[in-house]
């Protein structure tokens, strides 16, 4: 690193207008880059001006060493929050670079890996060898079969996306995985939450386990047996319904047939009385 081309691109980032911030003693003022302090050359000027721990200049420095050795935004900003130095930075940026098709999609994956790794730096390693290898798995794809899982069980985006993750990193598994994952979700209530208590061993390739076989309220088969039930009633109910009409026939017909059997004897009785 240029480090005088470093200090001259974020002195003219921040302009003539922001040096009145270094009458602030440098003990008060938080260092937010650790990109920039692994550089000593950075942390002994540091030390020696305390203009330059001023988090308004740490931030216009960290867009200038950007910018100055071609990494881009998004993965120094990626870089920056975890933690990262700069040789594995660069690893990443150059892979990213030649993953422009997916750049955006990968990024998002990777952020959504390292958030909750124990080493950051160690699993991103692993990363960049999956994708020179070719191996690597950004955004999965959403199939029919995953599809399906979002669908039946309501599943949030977190975990569709994830196991649309392990499920293509099984193709070995694949079928009895999703025939097993159908029979554990469709007995929890919180489908959600059960995908993701069974990614490590969906990640680890262990063999998962026996589903709890107590239908939950609210689960799917809940829902399912309460709608067969709803059914019933409705139907049920239809048939009542249908009976009392046909008894409603009924009744009227025998109600016309006296009826009219009384209009003939009436008839015939007037007959008579007028022959006499």
């Amino acid at each position: 690193m240029d480090l005088q081309a470093l200090l001259a691109a974020a002195s003219g980032l921040l302009g003539s207008g922001s040096t009145s911030v270094s009458s602030q003693p440098a003990q008060s003022l938080p260092v937010h880059s650790p990109a920039l302090l692994a550089d000593p050359a950075y942390a002994a000027q540091i030390a020696a001006n305390p203009f330059l721990a001023n988090p308004a200049y740490v931030q216009a420095a960290a867009i200038a060493s950007s910018s100055i050795q071609g990494i881009d935004p998004d993965v120094q900003e990626l870089a920056d929050h975890f933690g990262l130095d700069e040789r594995i930075t660069k690893q990443l940026d150059n892979e990213m670079k030649n993953r422009q098709d997916t750049f955006e999609g990968d990024l998002l994956a990777l952020w959504d890996i390292l958030e909750h790794a124990r080493s950051p730096p160690g699993l991103l390693s692993v990363k960049i060898k999956e994708m020179q290898a070719g191996t690597f798995v950004g955004q999965p794809t959403i199939d029919k079969d995953i599809k399906e899982f979002q669908k039946m069980y309501k599943l949030d985006d977190q975990a569709t996306r994830k196991l649309a993750e392990v499920l293509h990193n099984r193709k070995e598994t694949r079928e009895q995985d999703i025939e097993l994952m159908h029979r554990h979700l469709e007995t929890s209530n919180k489908p959600s939450a059960r995908v993701m208590m069974m990614l490590g061993k969906l990640r680890s390739g262990e063999p998962l386990p026996e589903p709890d076989k107590r239908i939950a309220p609210g689960s799917y088969l809940d829902r399912k047996e309460r709608e067969k039930e709803r059914d019933k009633e409705e139907a049920r109910g239809a048939r009542g319904r249908s009976r009392d009409r046909r008894r409603s026939g009924r009744s009227r017909s025998r109600e016309n047939r006296k009826s009219r059997s009384r209009d003939r004897r009436r008839s015939r009785s007037r007959d008579r009385r007028d022959r006499k």
